[in-house]
């Protein structure tokens, strides 16, 4: 908002006090259509002219003037002569019969409407005058503005809006305490934002869109604007005070930080040295600690090297001991099975031996028996009677030879000739 049009929604009367009538809105008549952008410019904060209606064409008229600037609305025999809502009269000259004629000039000007609302309650029931100004224009569209003039006029306008703005006005005043009427001062409070939606809102069906809205002024009355006053100049003065009072507490509180801040300095480098003087005794003590466990570690390494060399050199001897008595072991084990080869060798030879001995005495004796059986059978054919005496002979021979085998060796017999032999055995026992 420019400076020329804040100065002029803050105008005032001569003795300063706050505006006591609103803007008002009026429709007026003119002669002519041209007049309407000269009678649209005499606009004042008392009264705005929106709608003008010029005066009828001569019947011997044939064409008529729109002017530029305004938004004109033309009739044909009393009624709108464009049956296309989204359309106004066509600016220039105009050729047409005196029956169509400009009916209503509406301003395309931006209106700042003053409104003065008196004794508003605050919450806490607090009197207050307070001044809003509106900006708002009609249209811009044909419709917009046709919805004006035939739905709501600038009388009616002037009526509604009045008694909208005193309704929204009081309603935000009672909204707010008295010590914050204050802050209501201005476009940009977000309660004011809302008030002016709210007439967009009630005012948009006919054509009317308000652009901003501010509240220029707002008053207590005598006596309690004085006593506001005086008590904001004590709250002035006790803040002042207390601002002071606050420096020197500051300026205190400076000091004994200042103090403090010295003196936490003095203690922490003597807190550091003797941290220091710690810190080097106890890395003197880590160090000789380190040097005794080194020397420990390598003692104890050495004791561990010579237990371990110790024990290497018996689990050797160990080993050569175990070896050698198993070399001895093994020496006597090899010599016992090699005389137990020979024993058994040397047995199953003479066994052999004996055998082939008994066989060939057995043979012989075999042969002597069958030449004494030849020689009996012999003497059998020249002599029944040595029969008996023969075999008697041969048996006691076999018997004899038989017993001076069994008494002089030993004899392992196999096959028929030993079961031949152990019969005769039998027999010789049972004689």
């Amino acid at each position: 908002m420019s400076k020329a049009i804040w100065n002029k929604l803050r105008t005032r009367n001569d003795d300063g006090a706050m505006r006591k009538n609103k803007t008002r809105l009026v429709q007026r008549k003119i002669s002519s259509p041209m007049d309407a952008p000269f009678e649209f410019s005499k606009a004042s904060v008392d009264e705005i002219p929106l709608v003008l209606i010029p005066s009828s064409r001569w019947s011997w008229s044939c064409s008529y003037n729109v002017p530029s600037g305004v938004s004109s609305i033309v009739h044909r025999w009393g009624r709108d002569a464009h049956t296309n809502p989204q359309r106004l009269a066509t600016e220039g000259i105009n050729c047409a019969p005196s029956c169509e004629e400009i009916a209503f000039c509406v301003t395309q000007q931006a209106c700042t409407y003053s409104a003065p609302v008196k004794s508003c309650p605050t919450r806490d029931n607090v009197m207050v005058d307070c001044e809003l100004t509106l900006v708002f224009a009609i249209g811009p569209e044909p419709e917009q503005v046709k919805n004006f003039v035939y739905k709501l006029g600038a009388k009616h306008f002037d009526i509604f809006l009045a008694a909208a703005v005193e309704e929204s006005i009081r309603h935000l005043i009672r909204s707010c305490k008295h010590t914050d009427i204050y802050e209501l001062r201005g476009s940009n409070d977000e309660r004011v934002v809302l008030t002016l939606k709210e007439l967009n809102k009630k005012f948009h069906e006919f054509g009317v869109n308000f652009r901003s809205a501010a509240i220029t002024d707002v008053r207590f009355n005598t006596t309690l604007q004085g006593v506001l006053q005086d008590t904001t100049n004590f709250n002035s003065k006790i803040y002042e005070q207390s601002k002071r009072q606050k420096h020197e507490m500051d300026a205190i509180q400076f000091k004994m930080d200042k103090e403090m801040t010295e003196l936490k300095r003095s203690n922490e480098r003597r807190l550091q040295d003797l941290g220091a003087t710690r810190r080097r005794f106890e890395i003197e003590k880590d160090i000789q600690k380190i040097d005794a466990d080194a020397d420990r570690m390598v003692e104890g390494l050495q004791s561990r090297q010579r237990a371990s060399v110790a024990e290497v050199r018996a689990e050797t001897d160990l080993e050569l001991l175990e070896k050698k008595e198993q070399a001895i072991a093994l020496e006597k084990i090899a010599q016992a099975e090699a005389e137990a080869i020979a024993a058994r060798k040397r047995v199953q030879a003479e066994c052999e031996r004996q055998i082939i001995e008994s066989e060939a005495e057995l043979k012989a004796a075999e042969d002597i028996a069958k030449s004494i059986i030849l020689q009996a059978e012999a003497e059998e054919e020249s002599a029944q009677d040595l029969v008996t005496k023969r075999k008697h002979n041969v048996t006691m021979a076999k018997l004899d030879i038989m017993q001076d085998i069994t008494k002089t060796a030993k004899i392992t017999v196999a096959g028929a000739q030993a079961d031949t032999l152990v019969d005769e055995l039998v027999a010789v026992h049972d004689l």
